[in-house]
């Protein structure tokens, strides 16, 4: 499950608010998963089988999520479920926050996330493929981009730390744009990186 062979750099600028940038962007500045786990941020590659699936979910389970299913994303029903347009329009378009975390699994398609590391003053962008598990710490600040018609191929399954996990209930754990620079899961978080 060792995240060697996740992808991320350092951005060359920071993301533009209201802007899908889609355009790959690489510095050249590879940015190693020590430095993201000094972020909070754990990645790990399970695969996407039903061997990594259960990887996966006992992977969740030890990391404090609850033992409901997770939640199945398939973004290639978008057009047809106002939820997903809603949560993707959050994630592409606004620089976002989790309160509470969430922890995934790609098991489709690809996108970048970019991360907020307020250590460095910098953004890293983060490529996610099939196969890959990101655990994303509370009040941790990112975006997704990803082309309109590669989100038609994302599918993922999502923990969240909630009691009751449905399609109708998940939009709330996410809080996007100003709110989510000033929501106060962001202060413990730069508490828990030492600022």
């Amino acid at each position: 499950m060792p995240a060697s062979e996740i992808r991320a750099f350092v951005r060359s600028t920071p993301p533009v608010e209201g802007v899908n940038d889609t355009v790959l962007g690489d510095t050249s500045q590879p940015v190693s998963a020590e430095e993201l786990s000094a972020l909070g941020w754990k990645l790990f590659t399970f695969g996407t089988d039903a061997q990594g699936q259960e990887k996966f979910n006992a992977m969740a389970k030890s990391q404090g999520y609850p033992e409901h299913d997770a939640l199945n994303l398939d973004f290639g029903r978008i057009d047809e479920v106002q939820h997903f347009k809603d949560f993707s329009d959050k994630l592409i378009f606004s620089n976002t926050t989790s309160p509470k975390g969430q922890f995934y699994l790609a098991l489709s398609g690809s996108w970048f996330t970019d991360i907020e590391d307020t250590i460095n003053n910098r953004w890293i962008r983060l490529v996610v493929t099939a196969g890959d598990g990101v655990l994303i710490p509370p009040g941790a600040l990112y975006r997704c981009a990803v082309s309109e018609a590669d989100l038609k191929q994302v599918s993922l399954l999502l923990r969240l730390k909630a009691d009751e996990l449905s399609v109708h209930t998940f939009n709330g754990h996410y809080i996007s744009g100003k709110d989510a620079e000033e929501h106060p899961s962001r202060a413990t978080y730069s508490k828990s990186l030492g600022q």
